[in-house]
């Protein structure tokens, strides 16, 4: 089998990357933007669709779709570079999917929820997205549409999974990155943690998402079908920041301000229809990822 991971290069491809090989069964095949020389690596920039012909000429069994601009402030300074990246990005990935026969896995996000999540209630797959909070979700709302609209008229092979908070090793700090990497590095700055008022998340450590991803690449998309992935696990992102101090040795400030327009305060979602069809659910406790995500910053990010 071969196997082709668009989007390689990044803190989930990577480790996607390292667990598929593990498989002696699968030929594992790289592609990303970057300007590099490595074995089954081929580089190309999925927003033109010319650069994706040498990529799908190894006419790859199944593509785990993992690019695109996933940083929420990005998206609303430059909408433009969103769609170009998300939209129409997979628009063509789609396209050479379809003429080469290849089975499509796509990374969705939690963000295409939007206004549902304001209701208290688990989101499902079954609930039908409204109102994105984001140029960033709302792309990524529009792509599943299309990967749908595909499906459905021209019998794409397709599973979309959307993938709730996560976190580990891997993610080096940046303005950019997660409120989880940006606590641990700002903790080890001495510097103060903004944590906003009443947000909660369910965190999914990256060994679990990873394994949601292999586990739903297995099942038969003949008949289109979406996957929430996450942790149940509901923690509140002050107590998270608390134990960040904690773990780092830290004298850093906990300050809470209210979230600025865009932010969804609580993410609450059901993820039983993974565990009974996929066989999956995340086993990897809150407390215990952190501990392991706080030891990676310590052993690879220089202060």
């Amino acid at each position: 089998m071969k196997i082709l991971v668009i989007g390689s290069e990044g803190t989930i491809g990577t480790q996607l990357v390292k667990k598929l090989k593990e498989d002696p069964q699968v030929s594992v095949y790289r592609c990303d933007r970057i300007r590099m020389r490595a074995d089954n690596y081929i580089m190309a920039d999925i927003a033109h669709y010319e650069t994706l012909g040498p990529v799908f000429e190894i006419k790859p069994d199944i593509v785990f779709h993992l690019a695109g601009e996933v940083s929420r402030e990005t998206a609303e300074h430059w909408p433009n570079i969103a769609v170009e990246n998300n939209i129409i990005g997979t628009l063509n990935v789609i396209r050479a999917c379809l003429k080469h026969g290849s089975k499509l896995l796509f990374a969705g996000t939690s963000e295409e929820y939007g206004e549902l999540f304001a209701s208290g209630v688990a989101v499902t797959e079954e609930m039908r997205p409204v109102q994105q909070q984001g140029i960033y979700g709302l792309t990524k709302w529009l792509t599943e549409e299309l990967i749908e609209y595909y499906h459905r008229r021209y019998g794409l092979r397709a599973i979309i999974v959307r993938i709730f908070m996560c976190y580990g090793p891997g993610e080096y700090p940046n303005p950019y990155r997660s409120a989880l990497t940006r606590f641990i590095d700002w903790a080890r700055h001495g510097q103060p943690l903004h944590v906003h008022k009443g947000g909660k998340r369910s965190w999914c450590y990256i060994d679990d998402t990873i394994s949601g991803l292999t586990a739903a690449s297995g099942y038969d998309s003949k008949n289109f079908s979406i996957f929430n992935i996450g942790n149940p696990e509901m923690v509140a992102m002050e107590d998270i920041a608390r134990e960040i101090v904690k773990l780092t040795n830290s004298k850093s400030e906990i300050i809470l301000e209210e979230a600025p327009a865009g932010i969804t305060l609580v993410k609450n979602a059901d993820f039983t229809k993974a565990e009974k069809i996929l066989k999956w659910k995340a086993n990897i406790s809150f407390a215990e990822g952190l501990k392991r995500t706080i030891a990676w910053h310590f052993a690879n990010v220089v202060l």
